[in-house]
């Protein structure tokens, strides 16, 4: 259940586009394009040491938990624990879930705009 957990995730925060080549995902009645400040973040030395931990540490109980645009953060949680927001998670900027990742996270909401 935590690998599919962690791999709904990854799902969710992984956009099937060709962002090399600029072109938007479409769906029926809808356009999805990368936000301009997550330009960066197809370097493939990007800097991804930022843990959501320590965002969702950040944020006051009751607020977003937001990855912000232009910021990788990564999920470094490995022992199973549970990840329990009190408010959605909105994901502007990337989030990494590695194969090494092992938590659960409940949260009333998850976004994805980057």
């Amino acid at each position: 259940a935590i690998a599919a957990a962690s791999f709904l995730l990854l799902a969710l925060c992984t956009v099937s586009t060709d962002a090399a080549a600029g072109i938007p995902l479409t769906r029926p009645g809808m356009m999805f394009e990368p936000l301009s400040c997550n330009s960066n973040l197809e370097d493939l030395n990007l800097d991804c040491s930022t843990s959501l931990e320590s965002i969702v540490g950040a944020t006051a109980p009751g607020n977003n938990v937001v990855v912000p645009c232009g910021t990788c953060a990564t999920l470094t949680t490995s022992d199973g624990s549970l990840i329990n927001l009190s408010a959605p998670l909105d994901v502007q900027g990337k989030l990494l879930v590695p194969a090494s990742a092992q938590a659960t996270l409940r949260t009333t909401a998850v976004f994805v705009q980057g």
